[in-house]
């Protein structure tokens, strides 16, 4: 069985600050984590483990720009938590050397709360709950290595997100050059 838990802040990036017209009063962003867990050894290089998480965010960066804010600029008047669960399978290599590899599979539930517009926005209605675009509610990942001989050796790796942000066509220009 295992737990941990932290407080971390994040220092805010000047670049960003600088190209989105933010003022300098913004604080530090802060998130407090929690996490519980169980690992069990099923066999010598084979082990399970099942943890689950929660995160409360505070002062997080909201940025309004583009098409979808009427001002564009920056603002830390948000907050909100992410909970969620992992599956995680790992082989390790046996002495020979031939193979090892993991599987992780997460559920994760994201929400944030905008609290105060500033210049920052008029899309997000106030203090009410949203989904961000960085939420992923399910993730399946695998990585696989194998030791063909001394030489030679195969790796794969597989990902499967959902909610994995896009970029949406804003405009299109026609190819009237076609021949």
């Amino acid at each position: 069985v295992k737990a941990a838990a932290g407080r971390h802040t994040q220092f805010i990036d000047e670049p960003i600050v600088l190209k989105n017209g933010a003022s300098s009063n913004l604080k530090m962003p802060e998130a407090l984590h929690y996490v519980a867990g169980y690992e069990r050894k099923l066999m010598e290089n084979l082990s399970v483990r099942l943890e689950g998480f929660y995160k409360k965010y505070d002062r997080q960066l909201f940025i309004g720009s583009g098409q979808r804010a009427a001002v564009t600029g920056i603002t830390n008047n948000m907050h909100g938590d992410s909970r969620g669960l992992e599956l995680f399978v790992e082989r390790k290599k046996k002495d020979d050397g031939s193979s090892s590899g993991w599987v992780s599979a997460s559920l994760l539930k994201s929400q944030r709360v905008l609290t105060a517009r500033g210049a920052a926005n008029n899309i997000v209605p106030l203090n009410r709950t949203f989904t961000p675009n960085q939420d992923r509610r399910f993730a399946l990942s695998a990585v696989y290595d194998f030791k063909l001989s001394e030489s030679w050796s195969f790796y794969a790796e597989f990902d499967y997100i959902t909610g994995a942000p896009y970029t949406p066509e804003v405009s299109a220009v026609k190819n009237v050059s076609r021949n």
